[in-house]
């Protein structure tokens, strides 16, 4: 599988804007952007219950995308 490397320069204003919002989102900026792109998400608590039932007799499917 090939992958692409992409490097994009920000200026101060916008790279602090984006490191506040992964912050209060609890996420990385490359999830982040991501999610803007595509508006697909999973709310953390949906992520949280599917792996507590990993392992048990009453196993989640994956949580569906928002």
């Amino acid at each position: 599988m090939s992958s692409t490397r992409l490097i994009i320069e920000l200026d101060d204003d916008l790279a602090a804007r984006l490191r506040t919002a992964t912050a209060q989102s609890n996420t990385s900026m490359e999830m982040f952007a991501k999610y803007q792109q595509t508006g697909e998400a999973i709310t953390l608590s949906a992520m949280e219950e599917w792996v507590r039932s990993w392992g048990t007799a009453h196993e989640l499917p994956p949580p569906a995308k928002l």
